[in-house]
């Protein structure tokens, strides 16, 4: 190996050269989709349904992402009652129902006075078995323990990616890849353009770690109203009893006795730094002792509960923003825009979590409606072949906020599967597909549009 100093990499002091090698294919499929969360076991399960040979690939070894840590299912229904997602992640609420993992959407005012549109709290271990059994359903196939690092482009069209796992580095073939890693990061590596965070300083929204608590009296701790809990949180923000960034949490009842509690959050964090997300998830652990302290202290119900554990990824909430043919804007959520080419719908409210200390920013949906998403946004700029979905969609600072829950990221996962079997099918790119006939196709399959 040789090793040179090196000044393009800051602040890396020194670079080193690999060797080129052979990379041996391991697979060649249609659509390979990129990340397991609730957007990508959508997409694999759309893609395959609709015909394509589909191959799904984890970086951990449990499917579902943060609905595997015990964050609920937002905005699936308005604040009125009426539905605006269906279709596969629909379906999968059905499935936790039957097993006792959801007791279904229910009104967000369980949780947060300021939260309008609907929540299904979850049970993690429900989620990841369901995960699994509507995949082998559909016969998607599944790779775990496999960490995408790069993709293979070819005259401005992906061609498949690289992975890394414990069988060392290979690669798999594709004609569509879909990618739902959260973070934009084959979109990224593809060479397609991002933006990360605030206009004037790049800042993102803080991260989150979730943690589930045992006995708990729930009949007691459900009584409470939410606007007491937030007012309790902001006192004991103000006396120290709380971390410096938490002034409110929220906690969800996912069975009888047991509560999952979002109530961590850490600054300054760039979800795709290494040594940001060590930071993060140390700073929350050590958060977590105080939280239950409160939670002990103020809330009724908690006052016996023992923490039985942690979530085992760290939320994130905001990296990068993949910049598509359209990119989607405040003012198109807040007017409740439609659009000829929307794929899926949201009713989610502006919601930004501050990157440099306490407190949440809300907005509204005008008259509390829903907006579409346009197909366009799923698009990267100067890549064919690859599409994106979740909360690396195309989207400005503030319109992320709003689009980035499991409720719209399931939406627009079930969109981008659905679109690259048909691109498949037709033998074309997924810019160069009719989106009446994509809108068609998802029509029939049980989304609202």
């Amino acid at each position: 190996m040789n090793i040179s100093k090196g000044n393009i990499l800051p602040p890396m002091l020194e670079t080193i050269h690999e060797k080129e090698r052979d990379v041996p294919i391991i697979e060649k499929v249609e659509v390979l989709v990129v990340g397991g969360g609730p957007a990508g076991i959508c997409a694999a399960v759309a893609a395959a349904r609709n015909g394509a040979k589909t191959l799904l690939i984890e970086h951990f070894g449990f499917l579902g992402g943060m609905a595997a840590t015990g964050l609920p299912l937002h905005a699936f229904k308005l604040s009125n009652g009426s539905q605006i997602i269906k279709g596969i992640g629909q379906e999968i609420v059905d499935r936790l129902e039957k097993i006792g993992g959801t007791p279904g959407h229910k009104p967000g005012s369980i949780v947060s006075p300021s939260m309008r549109t609907s929540t299904a709290p979850v049970d993690p271990e429900a989620f990841k078995r369901i995960a699994v059994e509507i995949l082998e359903d559909s016969s998607v196939e599944l790779l775990l323990y496999t960490l995408a690092v790069d993709c293979i482009v070819e005259n401005s069209k992906v061609k498949g990616v690289i992975i890394e796992s414990k069988s060392g580095r290979q690669a798999i073939v594709s004609d569509i890849v879909v990618d739902c890693s959260g973070d934009g990061d084959i979109a990224a590596r593809c060479g397609a353009p991002f933006k990360k965070g605030r206009d004037k300083d790049g800042l993102t929204q803080p991260p989150s770690l979730m943690f589930v608590l045992a006995n708990v009296d729930t009949e007691e701790s459900d009584k409470i109203p939410r606007s007491e809990v937030r007012r309790l949180a902001k006192k004991a923000h103000e006396l120290g009893e709380l971390p410096p960034s938490v002034d409110q949490l929220w906690f969800f009842t996912i069975q009888n006795g047991i509560v999952s509690v979002n109530g961590t959050r850490v600054n300054r964090v760039d979800g795709t730094e290494v040594k940001d997300l060590t930071r993060a998830e140390l700073e929350s652990r050590k958060q977590i002792p105080q939280v239950i302290d409160f939670l002990k202290k103020y809330i009724p119900g908690f006052k016996s509960a023992i923490l039985v554990g942690t979530g085992p990824i760290i939320g994130i909430r905001e990296t990068r923003r993949i910049q598509g043919d359209y990119i989607l804007n405040a003012d198109d959520i807040f007017e409740a825009r439609q659009f000829e080419d929307q794929i899926a719908k949201s009713g989610y409210e502006f919601d930004i979590h501050n990157p440099e200390g306490a407190g949440v920013t809300i907005r509204y949906v005008k008259n509390e409606g829903a907006y579409g998403i346009p197909f366009r946004c799923l698009l990267p700029k100067k890549i064919e072949n690859l599409l994106v979905a979740g909360r690396c969609i195309s989207t400005t600072y503030e319109a992320h906020s709003s689009i980035r829950v499991m409720g719209p990221c399931m939406a627009m996962g079930q969109a981008a599967g659905t679109a690259a079997a048909l691109a498949v099918n037709k033998k074309i790119t997924p810019r160069q597909l009719d989106v009446q006939e994509l809108r068609r196709t998802l029509l029939e399959q049980g989304v609202i549009l």
